[in-house]
């Protein structure tokens, strides 16, 4: 890891090493974490949420205007005891003014 910080390259064994220890370390984590996580739904067809983290309650907001195949992802890969599906099928999309000097 020094020759990283000095700018190095990682060897494959190195890196594969690397990528191991941060897997296991994100594993325990989540096996062991009791809090809340916001993630956008593509982040629970992460293969360590499946394994891993189950939580008790999974919450949708926007469900109205998400995509189907979007919406599918947690519920293929999360098994909650519920579930909370919220969101505004009328609600207007973000507007962004830029101004310039």
């Amino acid at each position: 890891m020094d020759d990283v910080a000095r700018g190095g390259i990682l060897h494959d064994v190195s890196r594969q090493y690397l990528k191991s220890s941060i897997k296991n370390v994100y594993q325990d984590f989540l096996e062991q974490f009791t809090g809340t996580i916001v993630t956008p739904p593509t982040g629970a067809s992460v293969s360590l949420f499946e394994t891993s983290f189950r939580p008790d309650l999974v919450v949708m907001d926007e469900a109205a205007v998400v995509r189907e195949l979007t919406a599918l992802l947690p519920i293929a890969f999360l098994d909650p005891k519920a579930w909370i599906l919220t969101g505004d099928v009328a609600q207007k999309p973000p507007h962004l003014n830029l101004e310039h000097d």
